[in-house]
C-alpha cells in the first residue's frame, strides 16, 4: 500500500509571499498526494497560482501524460514572458 499524505501543514504566510506565477499540475487519480489535502491548499495560499487537474492521471503527470504536461508548461511560460 502506498503512503498517503493526509496532513499538510504549510506556512500560509510563506506561500503567500510567492510573487511568481505558479503552475500546479495534479492527477485526479493520485492516491499518494490527495488533491484536497495538498494541492488545493497550496493553490489557495499562492496568490498567482493556476491549478490544472488532469483526468485519468495518477501521481506522476509528466510520465503519465507527457504531451499534456508539456503543453500546459509551454502555455504557462508564454503567459509569463
Amino acid at each position: 500500500m502506498k503512503k498517503q499524505y493526509t496532513k499538510f501543514n504549510p506556512s500560509e504566510e510563506k506561500y503567500a509571499k510567492i510573487t511568481a506565477p505558479v503552475l500546479l499540475i495534479h492527477g485526479d487519480r493520485d492516491v499518494v498526494t490527495p488533491l484536497e489535502t495538498v494541492t488545493t491548499e497550496l493553490h489557495s495560499y499562492i496568490p498567482n497560482s493556476e491549478l490544472v487537474v488532469l483526468e485519468d492521471v495518477n501521481h506522476f503527470p509528466p510520465t503519465e501524460a507527457p504531451e499534456k504536461v508539456t503543453s500546459l508548461i509551454k502555455k504557462h511560460l508564454e503567459k509569463c514572458f
